[in-house]
């Protein structure tokens, strides 16, 4: 009994690491897609007026002024930041933000708002793209709406 008992809390322990492995960050989740704090480089990183992609060292993978779509940017191990570093425009200065899974098949979006620093909750301007996620569009519109920029969801 000892025995099965020992190695269930291992197996528990081991798919717990494998979790927080695929899923970087805090804060809001849904569908196994988290949304967290950027690190600090991103701040100073991204073109003004444009949306970013950067590895978790701050290098920028993918950068746009403009819509982008459809584009492939996989986020590398350790995962990615989106960041919005855009200025105030009525109807065009916030993101749609749309990521693939390539091993369940599943899109998720999420809205990020403009801003000058790199902040995740309230009205973010970035959120983190876990490992293995690929970045396939960006969209320029208006407002967010609701709570979809909370979270990326499932479409």
């Amino acid at each position: 009994m000892r025995r099965v008992v020992g190695g269930l809390m291992a197996g528990v322990a081991l798919a717990l690491t494998a979790v927080v492995a695929v899923a970087p960050g805090a804060g809001a989740q849904t569908a196994g897609v988290e949304a967290g704090s950027p690190p600090s480089v991103l701040a100073a990183n991204c073109p003004l007026g444009s949306a970013c992609m950067y590895d978790q060292s701050g290098r920028n993978l993918y950068a746009t002024d403009g819509n982008s779509g459809p584009i492939w940017v996989l986020s590398p191990p350790g995962g990615s930041w989106i960041r919005n570093n855009g200025q105030r425009y009525p109807g065009a200065d916030h993101i749609q933000v749309t990521i693939f899974s390539g091993v369940t098949g599943y899109r998720y979006t999420t809205c990020l708002h403009y801003g000058p620093t790199a902040v995740g909750q309230p009205s973010p301007t970035v959120a983190d793209i876990p490992a293995g996620m690929g970045l396939t569009g960006i969209r320029w519109r208006g407002e967010c709406v609701g709570n979809e920029d909370d979270a990326w969801w499932r479409v």
